[in-house]
């Protein structure tokens, strides 16, 4: 009869992790469906703060973090310059930002701020504007819809740009309170390589 009893819990047991690992499969995103579209951006990162990495995008967190507690009021980008597909995990090119207010609108807050990420080796940027891009959202709940993100979105951008025969790029990461908005500029591209980018590529 105990092994009733074991069996019997083993499979209740088993339930459970099924039903808590489908939950936070959920939450971060699993289920999403992700829609590619073309059109005007809502947002774009403009006036900014950067940094240059190079290494495998993987490793990007790494700059993240600490420019979270550099700039917590901050909204955060990255834009990845290359593509992994063709390109050694080690010669990869991308940067980590935040986005900064129109230079009339800063306060001292704002100056103290730039001075601090300066002296951390950021440098500054304007983006020009940009009326059409290739655009797609992504739920960002925890680090998992990062991963999601990466698995499920740039395949089906690249398959996108494959079935409409579209150039655009390169890929903005935009991190809004709820979601990850990756953009993909179709005109004034090589505005949204910074300087020492574009000079790498002459």
């Amino acid at each position: 009869m105990w092994q009733w009893d074991l069996l019997f819990y083993l499979v209740v047991a088993v339930g459970v992790v099924l039903i808590i690992a489908l939950g936070v499969l959920t939450h971060a995103g699993f289920f999403y469906t992700v829609r590619i579209r073309m059109g005007t951006p809502p947002v774009l990162p403009h006036h900014v703060a950067y940094i240059l990495r190079t290494g495998p995008y993987e490793k990007a967190g790494n700059t993240f973090y600490p420019l979270a507690k550099l700039a917590p009021k901050s909204k955060l980008f990255g834009i990845y310059y290359d593509d992994p597909d063709v390109t050694p995990k080690d010669k990869l090119r991308y940067i980590v930002g935040c986005c900064l207010p129109d230079p009339l609108e800063r306060g001292s807050s704002m100056n103290n701020l730039e001075a601090k990420l300066q002296s951390h080796g950021y440098q500054f940027y304007t983006f020009p504007s940009c009326d059409k891009v290739v655009i797609t959202d992504y739920p960002w709940r925890n680090h998992l819809s990062i991963i999601l993100a990466v698995f499920f979105v740039y395949p089906t951008l690249k398959k996108y740009m494959k079935e409409f025969s579209v150039e655009a790029g390169p890929c903005i990461e935009y991190y809004e309170k709820d979601f990850i908005r990756f953009i993909l500029p179709l005109d004034n591209r090589e505005g949204f390589r910074v300087p020492e980018v574009s000079e790498q590529d002459r």
